[in-house]
């Protein structure tokens, strides 16, 4: 029969290589639905699609805004969400008001863009795109089956820029 010093040494033991299996793992599912972005998240702007007729709107959670740096790599914890937005519509066309699309009021979806030590060491060198993961949700906050993959094929090219396409430049513009 096993002490109770044993049974706990070896309950740290798997603990440890459950957390060290978890740390080497890739994928969105490694990434959590951020509830409550829209109040708590930093809104950084909003992005017209004209080849979808959605906009974008980008939130930065606030701990992270709070510490980037322009021109620097965005820090580790840090979670871009780009929210997918309906537009109205007239006629079969957008309603546009000053030059940009007005919002419908639907959410379409949500993507995430999250930076944390570790996550990208399981990509290979040609996909990795540093210490960032990607995932997408409905809004209910339901995973969606997108593949990591497409994610980190789009944002490779954006390495100078930490793998983002707007948040590095809205920040350079907004703590200027």
């Amino acid at each position: 029969m096993k002490t109770m010093k044993q049974l706990l040494a070896a309950g740290a033991l798997l603990g440890a290589g459950v957390l060290a299996i978890g740390a080497a793992t890739a994928g969105p599912e490694q990434i959590d639905y951020p509830t409550a972005y829209q109040s708590r998240y930093v809104w950084m702007g909003d992005i017209d699609r004209h080849d979808n007729n959605t906009i974008r709107r980008l939130y930065i959670n606030p701990e992270a805004f709070a510490a980037a740096k322009p021109g620097q790599p965005l820090p580790d914890n840090t979670t871009l969400v780009l929210e997918m937005r309906s537009i109205q519509m007239a006629d079969g066309k957008p309603v546009m008001k000053d030059g940009r699309f007005v919002p419908g009021d639907a959410v379409v979806g949500i993507g995430i863009q999250q930076k944390k030590r570790g996550f990208g060491t399981a990509y290979a060198a040609n996909l990795r795109n540093g210490d960032w993961e990607y995932a997408f949700f409905d809004i209910n906050g339901v995973r969606r089956a997108t593949p990591s993959q497409s994610c980190l094929t789009c944002h490779k090219p954006r390495e100078a820029e930490d793998f983002t396409f707007v948040a590095w430049r809205v920040i350079a513009d907004l703590k200027k």
